[in-house]
């Protein structure tokens, strides 16, 4: 059931831009993932990627809410001889309300908005092995991102946000332990044009 509702949510996102005046795109970039976990020192950014495409809807002159569609991969490293690390992958779906201001070669977007995540692979182990752990992990994420774009030669834009994650990612640990994925999001994309 999960797993449909966000397959809906997906599509009504982006059929909608058949139906409004809408510009689309795609998006490539880096991440450094880590988590937030009480009382846990040693957890180290591990480094992954993401990409997507995206859909523009413009309110007005300076309004802008931008679904998105990313493979994104999560996770963290521990600063152990034995280099433990775990590996998240998710398809997110973020949607951001961006305030666009500047001139048409340079515009600047600071934005804010929720994001929903649905894990797809998961993997822990160390530099000598490694199993699925995707059964020990909570499929559904729910964060929140805020960060800023910057558009440059109309159709080019570098993007900065950090992806705080506001639920548990771990099934079955006490509430005091609970893990809480932590990433900083660099990314550049091509704005295509109008979906219409």
């Amino acid at each position: 059931m999960k797993r449909i509702s966000l397959i809906l949510v997906l599509l009504s996102l982006f059929a909608g831009a058949l139906f409004a005046q809408a510009d689309m795109g795609i998006t490539l970039g880096l991440n450094m993932a880590n988590v937030s976990q009480k009382d846990i020192t040693k957890n180290e950014s591990r480094t992954g990627f993401n990409a997507g495409a995206f859909v523009q809807y413009k309110s007005g002159d300076n309004f802008i809410v931008e679904p998105q569609i990313l493979f994104t991969k999560k996770g963290f490293n521990v600063d152990l001889p034995a280099d433990p690390f775990t590996s998240l992958s998710y398809v997110q779906i973020p949607i951001h309300l961006k305030y666009d201001f500047g001139v048409s070669v340079l515009k600047i977007q600071p934005f804010i908005g929720p994001n929903i995540s649905y894990l797809v692979l998961a993997k822990g182990g160390n530099k000598h092995s490694d199993s699925d752990i995707l059964d020990d992990s909570e499929r559904l994420e729910y964060g929140v991102d805020f960060g800023i774009d910057v558009v440059f030669l109309k159709q080019f834009m570098a993007g900065f946000r950090y992806d705080m994650g506001l639920s548990n990612i771990a099934k079955d640990i006490p509430k005091k332990y609970e893990i809480y994925n932590r990433t900083l999001m660099f990314s550049l994309s091509y704005i295509l044009g109008s979906a219409n």
